[in-house]
């Protein structure tokens, strides 16, 4: 039997499988020059992990480079090979055997030379403690990673790895973990970088702000990241942290667009380090720092914090708000943890500058597997937010024609839609434009005629079977 391990099958054209034969180790070592160790009695089977290069294409931030496996049993090293892809044309295979039994496991991507894994020798005591102590140090911010083949820099590329602690490797060449048969080539087998992912999307229309205050970004950063992240998962605790530089808001892939006098969006991209939180206090977040437009006065300036965590995903039920109380009864450490491998994704809606709205920003967070976010995104969401300003509108008396504009927001994908469902008295009230999936942005009508209390009532919908639904009351004096 064997089991397949296809890394970012969807990303890369780049696989690793174990193959298991049950055996004892004979006339069948792959090299008959330096023979494995061998214990009394036990019994080896023969793995093996073939290595197809990157392709030329291959995203920045999948591409694999080396490849090192490591197998460690009882505090010692079993197993260690390491094959550089750039070394290859098209494949090549790892092979060796490992022992029948609980195993240590380590399958290392893109490893760091400062990490010193090629000094461990066959027979060298190391248990899997040591093997996770080396770490990754993020005192200098992970960078984005800018180049591709043929020539990538070590720190252009993503370290990566697979680990099983007490893997039981069982003579019919299956692998498992616990009661779990490790067979399923993506979920038991890919290989998980060693960051996390977050994107950033903000937008602010000064029409929607309290007081409409044209603002711009002063600046945005990422607070408050542990310095250290090790190979293994496990909670650690850190006397200090360390607060990067301000990301660069016109540095690739980040855009920063003040266009017009309407308000301004940015867009930023960038990676922390695995942060299994020992503290809540402890936890990492984005500070989003704006003023007046054309000011640079401190007393003007304000900061929003947005907390980075697993629990700010909408079905664990905790917003912002929330999670920012680390004193609150119903939020745990594990509300706070940044996990490898995984894309933390916010669109954000900047509403209220001068602290008088109740609600300061529209968060809409999504916590996925890194790789999910490539996918485009065609599922039909509900919506969860529709804001319409104003709700209510008067219109003085004397006034014949009148043309009226809301401002209507709305994550729904396929916008919202507009409708003159009641009118009361003689002349009339009519939508100008489209009635139907509607971009956000604004909604201008005219009412026409009539007299003192006539009014209409303007209905804006949303989401599946557009259940979700504002109404605004034109009225005039």
């Amino acid at each position: 039997m064997s089991i397949t391990n296809n890394i970012f099958i969807k990303v890369l054209i780049f696989s690793l499988a174990l193959w298991g034969l049950a055996s004892c180790a004979s006339n069948e070592v792959p090299d008959d020059n330096n023979p494995p160790v061998v214990e009394p009695k036990e019994e080896l089977i023969p793995i093996e992990v073939p290595v197809t290069r990157t392709p030329p294409n291959a995203d920045a931030e999948s591409r694999v480079n080396t490849v090192r496996m490591i197998v460690l049993r009882g505090g010692y090293v079993r197993t260690n090979q390491m094959i550089s892809l750039s070394s290859i044309t098209t494949s090549a295979v790892i092979e060796d055997y490992v022992p029948v039994g609980l195993v240590d496991f380590f399958l290392i991507a893109n490893e760091r030379s400062g990490w010193n894994l090629g000094a461990l020798n066959i027979g060298d005591p190391q248990t899997k403690e040591q093997l996770k102590s080396k770490i990754l140090n993020f005192t200098a911010h992970p960078a984005i990673p800018q180049t591709v083949l043929p020539s990538p820099a070590e720190s252009d590329l993503i370290p990566m790895a697979r680990i099983y602690e007490a893997l039981q490797i069982n003579s019919d060449g299956t692998a498992q973990s616990g009661s779990t048969v490790l067979t399923d080539p993506e979920l038991h087998w890919g290989l998980q970088r060693l960051y996390a992912k977050l994107t950033f999307n903000l937008e602010v229309v000064f029409a929607d702000l309290a007081g409409h205050d044209p603002i711009k970004l002063d600046s945005i950063a990422v607070r408050h990241l542990p310095s250290q992240s090790y190979l293994g998962e496990k909670p650690f605790t850190l006397s200090t942290f360390f607060d990067p530089d301000t990301l660069d808001r016109n540095q690739a892939p980040n855009v920063y667009g003040p266009s017009n006098s309407l308000g301004f969006d940015a867009k930023f991209i960038t990676y922390l380090p695995e942060h299994l939180v020992a503290n809540k206090d402890d936890y990492t977040y984005i500070s989003l720092n704006v003023n007046l437009a054309g000011s640079s006065a401190v007393a003007t300036k304000r900061e929003y914090k947005i907390v980075i965590g697993e629990s700010i995903r909408p079905a664990a039920g905790k917003d912002n708000d929330s999670l920012l109380n680390t004193s609150g009864p119903t939020n745990y450490v594990s509300d706070y943890y940044i996990r490898r491998n995984t894309h933390y994704q916010f669109d954000a809606i900047l509403k209220s500058y001068d602290h008088s709205s109740d609600q300061d920003l529209i968060l809409k967070p999504r916590v996925m597997d890194w790789d999910e976010s490539f996918a485009p995104d065609t599922f039909d969401y509900d919506a969860q937010i529709l804001l319409v300003n104003p709700s209510d509108i008067i219109i003085p008396a004397g006034v014949t024609t009148y043309q009226g504009v809301i401002d209507v927001y709305t994550d729904y994908q396929k916008g919202w839609n507009a409708t003159v469902s009641h009118y009361s008295g003689t002349g009339s009230c009519a939508i100008i434009g489209g009635s139907d999936n509607r971009p956000n942005g604004q909604l201008k009508f005219n009412m026409n005629g009539g007299s003192s209390g006539n009014y209409a009532i303007i209905t804006i919908t949303t989401g599946k079977d557009r259940k979700m639904e504002r109404k605004i009351k034109v009225t005039k004096l």
